[in-house]
């Protein structure tokens, strides 16, 4: 069955396109809006600064700016959002 080929044996796993993303996820600490700022600033401020700014963790900003989190946040919704 389909449901033993994407998850557990007893079909508990969440399909991937079923997970909440971003906002919706329940532990989300920045907002696609301040994604976006953090993606736009890459380069011109540290990401030290860009942490005591949004009040997160440096891990969170570099997770964000190279993708390892947001992934499904695109340019275009960065340039629309921000």
């Amino acid at each position: 069955p389909e449901r033993l080929a994407r998850g557990r044996q007893n079909g508990a796993h969440v399909h991937p396109e079923r997970r909440p993303r971003g906002e919706r996820h329940g532990s989300a600490k920045l907002s696609a809006k301040q994604v976006a700022e953090v993606r736009r600033l890459r380069g011109r401020v540290t990401q030290v600064d860009l942490a005591v700014r949004f009040d997160v963790n440096v891990t969170t900003i570099q997770r964000a700016q190279y993708g390892e989190t947001w992934s499904h946040l695109t340019a275009y919704d960065e340039a629309r959002d921000g």
